[in-house]
Formats: C-alpha cells, sequence, structure tokens
C-alpha cells in the first residue's frame, strides 16, 4: 500500500533520496512510511529515521 500522492511526486521522492542518502536505501519503504507520517504529524524530517514505531504512535 503506497500513500497516495507521493507515488505520483516524483520531485519529492527524488529530493527524499537526495537527503536521505544512503538511509533510505538501507531501510527502503519503512523509511518512506515513516518519512510520509513525519510530514502528515509535522515532525522534523531529519530526525524521523531515528524515531522508533512506539514513539511514532505515541507521538500521534
Amino acid at each position: 500500500m503506497r500513500p497516495v500522492g507521493l507515488a505520483g511526486n516524483r520531485e519529492l521522492y527524488l529530493l527524499t533520496m537526495r537527503s536521505a542518502g544512503g538511509v533510505i536505501h538501507k531501510n527502503g519503504k519503512k523509511y518512506m512510511i515513516k518519512y510520509y507520517l513525519s510530514v502528515i504529524l509535522g515532525v522534523d524530517v531529519s530526525s524521523c529515521h531515528a524515531v522508533g514505531k512506539s514513539e511514532l504512535a505515541q507521538s500521534v
């Protein structure tokens, strides 16, 4: 299940790939989901990959 809009927005995807560096290649889909959630929640994107699932759930 892909987040709506993310797959269609190629510029945002490429920008995310560049800014994330090796992290996005390591975690792949998990990182993209966390990134997308961070955008919705307004969480700092740079610290998104460090946030665990439980922490992310608690912040909602």
